[in-house]
């Protein structure tokens, strides 16, 4: 499993909120303007950020370490759930494999309450993999 954090709006002042959290995205996207390998315009302004969770962390144990990363980073989630920019948090499963073959992601109420007070949606995006 993976989670990435995506934040996303017609009006984001991306790259001074980026500076002022000292975030290190992946990805940023600026309306307007075209990038990556596709070129494509973007419609929106925001950023990608893959949230970093130690490999040796069981399953289990996964949906509480994204809850310490926001917990870590609750002063930009604040901001944005206050500006009402959109903040995402989606996590990669993947099926298929020997060790995959079904995958899920389970929230308790407590998870589901921290996520929705610091404003974050939560996506589940399953890809296919194969046994080798």
């Amino acid at each position: 499993m993976e989670a990435v954090w995506r934040v996303f709006s017609d009006e984001f002042e991306v790259h001074s909120f980026i500076e002022r959290h000292g975030l290190s995205p992946t990805a940023i996207h600026e309306k307007g303007r075209s990038s990556g390998v596709t070129q494509r315009t973007a419609e929106r302004s925001g950023f990608t950020l893959g949230i970093p969770i130690s490999a040796g962390v069981e399953k289990r144990h996964f949906v509480s370490a994204i809850s310490s990363f926001i917990a870590v980073k609750e002063e930009a989630f604040a901001e944005l759930a206050d500006a009402g920019i959109r903040s995402q948090i989606d996590i990669a499963v993947f099926v298929g494999g020997e060790d995959s073959f079904t995958a899920s992601v389970v929230l308790s109420p407590d998870e589901m309450r921290d996520f929705a007070k610091a404003g974050v949606e939560v996506c589940v995006s399953a890809y296919p993999c194969s046994g080798e």
